[in-house]
């Protein structure tokens, strides 16, 4: 509620934020974008849930999932699937979950942020704009997710409240995650950074402008 609290007010982004989920409902949402998102909008994707890993599957965990494996949980291959159906120009999908971070196709190369001199570039800017981008951030790799929390939330969403707060001009994602990955050093979880080819990325990034 939060993160949807500050995306709104800060950035003007048209937010729905939709507790205690259940299979069924993140399908129907993921239809529902798929027939209102044009090529033109932007669209972030934020979950934060159960997640769990077997046979090298990994999984989202709704509301009603039973304990054991079953037909309410929700497989990520589903879900990738699922996304890659919604054609929009830049895509971020944020994973706060435990086991999630080879849960779509990776790339291989090192994420680097942004040099300074580059967020102060209006052409880096322009660039990065232009290309198309379909990110997937994750709070933790094939690994549980701290549960302490913070301020009532979990230590990837305290951090990403505070980036977004702090921001007084715009925000790329690859920053993000570079100022996430820092953040969480001392933490038992990595998060990871995966460029999602079969959803159309093309080297660009998600940009949060302030308005």
């Amino acid at each position: 509620k939060k993160i949807g609290e500050i995306l709104q007010n800060k950035y003007g982004f048209e937010v729905e934020v939709v507790p205690n989920v259940t299979r069924s409902n993140i399908y129907a949402l993921f239809k529902k974008y798929r027939n209102i998102i044009t090529e033109k909008d932007n669209l972030l994707i934020y979950y934060a849930g159960h997640g769990e890993i077997l046979n090298s599957n990994a999984y989202w965990i709704p509301n009603n999932a039973t304990k054991e494996i079953s037909s309410k949980w929700l497989n990520t291959k589903d879900v990738e699937s699922a996304i890659s159906m919604i054609n929009t120009k830049d895509l971020l999908v944020m994973i706060d979950s435990c086991y999630q971070g080879t849960a779509f196709k990776s790339s291989t190369t090192k994420v680097i942020g942004p040099t300074e001199s580059e967020m102060n570039d209006q052409k880096y800017f322009t660039k990065m704009l232009n290309s198309r981008s379909a990110i997937v951030i994750t709070s933790g790799n094939n690994e549980p997710v701290v549960d302490a929390t913070i301020k009532g939330h979990s230590h990837f969403a305290f951090k990403f409240i505070d980036i977004l707060k702090n921001n007084n001009t715009y925000e790329t994602s690859t920053n993000l995650f570079v100022e996430l990955k820092k953040y969480h050093a001392t933490l038992k979880q990595n998060p990871n950074h995966i460029r999602v080819s079969s959803w159309g990325d093309l080297g660009g990034d998600f940009i949060f402008l302030k308005k």
